[in-house]
Formats: structure tokens, sequence, C-alpha cells
């Protein structure tokens, strides 16, 4: 008889964290560590500027993003649709945010 495993998942979680912690210290950490003894205050003014540009670039996507989200059918009436077979291109609502796929 096959014992199922105390802790399922907790490969992939392990391995999920541990990605996270090398991109983490090859992306952000380390960079900052070597800088904080090498850089000049101008690399750090540029440091910071490329943070916000990439912050506002977030918000930007969030903000133009979210009434695209906003305006898709919900599940449960695409699967209504498709299992009455009324999901033609000419029946679907897409919405303004999306066309149908020809």
């Amino acid at each position: 008889m096959v014992q199922r495993p105390q802790w399922p998942g907790i490969a992939t979680a392990s391995f999920i964290a541990l990605t996270l912690a090398i991109i983490a210290w090859t992306g952000i950490v380390g960079p900052l560590w070597n800088a904080w003894w090498e850089a000049k205050p101008a690399d750090w003014l540029g440091f910071a500027g490329n943070i916000a540009a990439g912050l506002m670039t977030i918000c930007a996507a969030l903000l133009l993003g979210s009434p695209c989200a906003s305006r898709s059918p919900p599940v449960s009436e695409l699967r209504t649709k498709a299992t009455t077979r009324q999901c033609g291109p000419s029946k679907v609502n897409y919405g303004p945010c999306s066309t149908p796929s020809t």
C-alpha cells in the first residue's frame, strides 16, 4: 500500500520560494549591495528614476486594464451560451476591449 505524502505540494512551494530568493538576490539585493560601496550619487539618482518609471508603468497598466477586465462577460454566462450553442461570432458580446478571433 502506497502512503500519501505528508505534505503534498511542498516540493513545488519550496522550488518557488528558492526561485524567488535567487531572483531577488541576483536582480535586486546583489546589485544594491555592490553599488553601496562603489556607486556615485549620480548612479543612485538614475536608479531612483528607473524605480519611479517602473512604478508609473505598473500604475498605468492597472488603471487602463481595469475597464477591460470589468466589461468582460462572466464565465457562467459564456458557459451557458456555449452549452446552448448561442456562441457564434455574431451572438457573443465581446465588449469594447476585445474582438472575436477569426
